[in-house]
């Protein structure tokens, strides 16, 4: 149901409706009206992961307050990148505007070879921007490249 366009998916509840096949979707972030992905709460910013994660790495992102990320015990970074061959690796590419706004008590701990941060790579492009971090934690267990902001930014803005 990702790839079709919002205009045949009804929002019932915290329900999804897709309009073509009639399917019921537990409740996703979905883009507005104007294309944006808008993060509101750990769970969104938890979503917005899983969809880079999963191939869809050229979306634009805005935070609409400040997030506290205490609920979440082991964030899973945006755009899982890892040299290693064999290992799928999806990279972002979009935009990433905070706000002004700050993200806190990030957690993320690595006992594998993806690079690791708030972004484990952002690449081709992309763009982060009016972001705050605060009380960041980034453990890994193996040799490979992290920082609070990703472990690796390639051909990109961060401003």
């Amino acid at each position: 149901m990702t790839d079709k366009p919002n205009l045949y998916r009804i929002k019932i509840g915290t329900f999804l409706v897709c309009l073509l096949c009639f399917s019921l979707h537990a409740m996703a972030i979905v883009p507005s009206t104007d294309g944006w992905y808008e993060v509101r709460t750990p769970q969104d910013l938890c979503d917005i992961s899983t969809l880079v994660n999963k191939g869809q790495g050229n979306i634009r992102v805005r935070l609409m307050n400040d997030i506290d990320m205490s609920s979440v015990l082991n964030f899973t970074p945006i755009g899982l990148y890892t040299d290693t061959s064999g290992l799928p690796s999806h990279t972002f590419t979009g935009i990433f505007d905070g706000q002004q706004h700050i993200i806190s008590n990030l957690t993320v701990s690595r006992d594998d070879t993806y690079e690791a941060g708030l972004f484990s790579r952002i690449n081709g492009g992309g763009t982060l921007q009016n972001l705050g971090i605060v009380n960041a934690t980034i453990h890994m267990e193996k040799n490979t490249r992290c920082g609070i902001l990703a472990g690796e930014i390639h051909l990109s803005t961060v401003r």
